[in-house]
């Protein structure tokens, strides 16, 4: 193999082990989806066909779901994950590939600029833990008033009934969104079935989008305290 196949495979394997790191977390907190995240495996998967562009390189995305099962602590939900995630890694190589092979010389320049596409992520990932880690975190007094410990949705078949408590808890969200949207609160992500509970630092506004994804889950509940945090959130 030439040097710029052991390169490209250089840049793409140190692009994915990102993925393997906390970088990502606020790519997948409140209403984030984890675009970004798809976006560079799919940018670095057209990266490698491109430059590569040889027929060998189809095995690469699989081989990346495979070592990816391996590596995860949620045997479940990876296999769910990659069930999605690897067929698409797979069609993004194989247009690289086939790109590559008309591109001829001109394929390293493209390529190049492929996997710039796919620096991006990267780049923003490292910039909001930079930024949040010169945030200040709430005083420990505010975040015990604040809706982290329980759900806003529970109990929703006595909406009509008063819940002075919860209402006091969303006061004082809407009050340090005002305040404080990028101030840090220590949260803790519970799953079903998979890792153990996970402390994670997400942001006031991060916390309230959380909020609102909860009640979203659980359509006709407490309307007036999601009314509320909407209003805070788009103000």
């Amino acid at each position: 193999m030439g040097v710029r196949v052991w390169v490209a495979l250089a840049v793409y394997v140190g692009l994915l082990a990102t993925l393997g790191t906390s970088l990502y977390a606020p790519d997948v907190t409140g209403r984030n989806d984890g675009t970004l995240m798809a976006v560079l495996v799919l940018a670095a998967h057209v990266g490698i066909g491109v430059a590569v562009a040889r027929w060998w390189v189809l095995i690469v995305p699989v081989a990346f779901g495979f070592v990816a099962f391996l590596l995860s602590e949620d045997d479940l939900a990876t296999l769910l994950a990659l069930i999605v995630a690897v067929p698409g890694a797979l069609l993004a190589t194989a247009l690289g590939w086939l790109a590559g092979q008309r591109l001829g010389r001109d394929a390293l320049p493209v390529a190049a600029a492929v996997f710039a596409v796919a620096v991006v992520p990267v780049a923003w990932a490292g910039a909001e833990t930079i930024k949040r880690s010169n945030a200040p975190h709430l005083p420990a007094a505010v975040q015990r008033q604040l809706p982290i410990e329980e759900s806003l949705a529970g109990d929703c078949e006595k909406e009509a009934a008063s819940n002075p408590r919860m209402e006091a808890r969303v006061r004082v969200l809407v009050r340090e969104l005002e305040r404080n949207p990028d101030a840090l609160v220590t949260y803790t992500y519970y799953y079903a079935d998979g890792p153990e509970p996970e402390p994670r630092d997400i942001t006031v506004r991060e916390l309230a989008q959380e909020v609102l994804v909860d009640l979203e889950a659980n359509p006709g509940c407490r309307t007036e305290l999601r009314r509320q945090i909407e209003d805070a959130l788009d103000s």
